[in-house]
């Protein structure tokens, strides 16, 4: 089986070295940037940066044709070649590939997410969305009346631009003991009114003291073929992989509501005892190496399921209680 991983997140080392577990998997990456070819593929290509948009459907159709590609799990441009499915399909290529091209973009714009999110599946955080000063303050006012709240961009990954809004500038000793999610309400409301509005639009939201939960999914159709709960313990490396048919149940509504495949993540945190929605991310997540500490191999069957190998009753659980840290690994790549 040739399976072809174009440029994505660096955790998709991950992935091709776990795929590799099965000999008869010939791994094929390429990427942007020659040093950051992926470890382990059997093959190597480079890909150029100004190639984008259709242009780039159009060179990946030639690439997998050339390469004899069957199992393609894009990152880069990955709506478009969503898109682009029945094309992929009459040249033999199957898309693994989590979601559809409107589902792919809704999950990315966490405003319309939350607005549309199903609450019977679990609830959703009270938010608002902001695109002026005046906007702010009327969230910040609604909002904090209860507890803490925090912001973060409509859309975003790795958390990048959250920040839990705090009364007063976080001191000098926060900062040196390396705090870079706290944002004081003055400097926030003086950083926004310095941008022309309206704005790119921020979620304003009550802050979750609870656990937080990432559930890493394997799905074919929007049907939910295993996953794995990990637990993460706030302030350590160490993650626990749970037992938990509550994150279960909500990560296969998910999936049933979203029609979602593949290997996905559904992310959330406990508010008043209770699980509530962060996000669902359409794309192996940047911890999917944890996971499978629990046995499952994520990348294996997902292509197992696509390619019509197997079938859902043939994938394995995961084993589950155990705690999982990481470590740093350096590699020779050249």
């Amino acid at each position: 089986m040739r399976v072809w991983f174009n440029k994505s997140f660096s955790g998709t080392h991950h992935l091709v070295q776990a795929l590799k577990a099965d000999p008869s998997m010939f791994v094929i990456a390429s990427h942007t940037v020659e040093s950051a070819m992926l470890i382990g593929a059997d093959q190597r290509a480079f890909e150029e940066k100004k190639l984008t948009g259709d242009a780039y459907v159009r060179w990946a159709l030639d690439f997998a044709a050339e390469n004899r590609v069957e199992v393609f799990v894009p990152g880069k441009e990955v709506a478009r070649i969503a898109r682009a499915r029945a094309v992929f399909e009459e040249r033999g290529v199957r898309l693994l590939v989590a979601a559809s091209p409107e589902t792919l973009t809704l999950l990315g714009d966490k405003a319309r997410f939350y607005a549309g999110f199903d609450p019977a599946i679990c609830g959703v955080l009270p938010f608002r969305v902001v695109t002026t000063v005046a906007d702010f303050r009327a969230a910040v006012a609604a909002l904090s009346a209860g507890g803490r709240v925090c912001m973060k961009p409509s859309n975003g990954v790795f958390g990048h631009g959250y920040r839990s809004l705090v009364p007063r500038a976080p001191g000098l000793e926060k900062i040196l003991e390396g705090d870079v999610t706290s944002l004081g309400l003055e400097d926030a409301e003086r950083l926004l009114g310095a941008a022309p509005e309206p704005f790119r639009p921020l979620l304003v939201m009550r802050y979750a003291e609870g656990s937080e939960r990432s559930i890493d999914c394997l799905g074919l159709n929007g049907e939910l073929v295993q996953a794995v709960v990990r637990r993460k313990q706030s302030g350590t490396s160490t993650q626990v992989l749970e037992d938990n048919p509550r994150a279960i149940a909500i990560a296969r509504a998910a999936t049933e509501k979203y029609g979602l495949s593949g290997i996905y993540n559904v992310q959330t945190k406990d508010f008043g005892g209770v699980p509530h929605i962060l996000e669902i991310n359409p794309r192996p997540s940047g911890g999917i190496h944890v996971a499978m500490a629990s046995g499952l191999n994520f990348p294996l069957w997902a292509v197992r399921l696509v390619s019509g190998q197997c079938a859902p009753s043939d994938v394995p659980a995961p084993r589950t209680g155990a705690r999982v840290s990481q470590i740093s690994q350096a590699l020779v790549i050249g």
